[in-house]
């Protein structure tokens, strides 16, 4: 990484320095330095606002609050990529649709274990607002498991399962899907 700074410092209009920017924040991401890596993905946004990366960028840096705990920030950020999105990918605006009601339905969860139900339960009420939502419903145990998976193989950014008989297939298929978001309500 140092060598990386000291190359974009000497040669900030290089090129490749979009490219550099977005590889040195994708390490200290893998390396769980998240605000160090926000800010090296606020400067990609910034240096190079029109840059595909930058709205990769941007999400990046909702994901770093996610996965810090701050899902109130990560929410945040993610509305800000969703800004960013073109109307016309639809694809993408759908993601992101998908990771902010994650995200708002993290902080639902954090508002009951807090004991602050009726904030939940307004939280809870805001997350259809955003994603198409799909569901699958089971009767039979044996279904879960492959249910889950088909709904984390289709893309869905955040998977619900309701019941605690869910759990241990819900938390099998989450090892395989480590960039889905999984939540159970019980």
């Amino acid at each position: 990484i140092g060598s990386i700074d000291r190359f974009l410092h000497a040669y900030p209009d290089h090129k490749d320095a979009a490219d550099l920017i977005n590889n040195e924040g994708e390490i200290l991401y893998s390396t769980h330095q998240y605000e160090k890596a926000r800010e090296v993905f606020r400067l990609q946004v910034a240096r190079f606002p029109k840059d595909p990366r930058s709205l990769e960028a941007q999400r990046n840096i909702a994901t770093t609050y996610l996965d810090a705990g701050d899902q109130v920030s990560a929410e945040k950020e993610y509305r800000t990529a969703l800004a960013m999105t073109p109307v016309t990918d639809a694809k993408n605006r759908e993601e992101l649709r998908t990771l902010i009601a994650g995200a708002i339905y993290k902080q639902g969860e954090q508002k009951k274990k807090d004991g602050d139900l009726t904030g939940a339960a307004e939280l809870f009420l805001k997350v259809p607002q955003y994603p198409d939502l799909k569901d699958v419903e089971t009767m039979d145990d044996a279904l879960f498991e492959p249910n889950l998976r088909g709904m984390a193989e289709t893309g869905c950014a955040l998977v619900i399962a309701i019941g605690f008989a869910q759990k241990e297939p819900l938390e099998r298929v989450a090892l395989a899907f480590p960039h889905t978001h999984f939540a159970i309500v019980d």
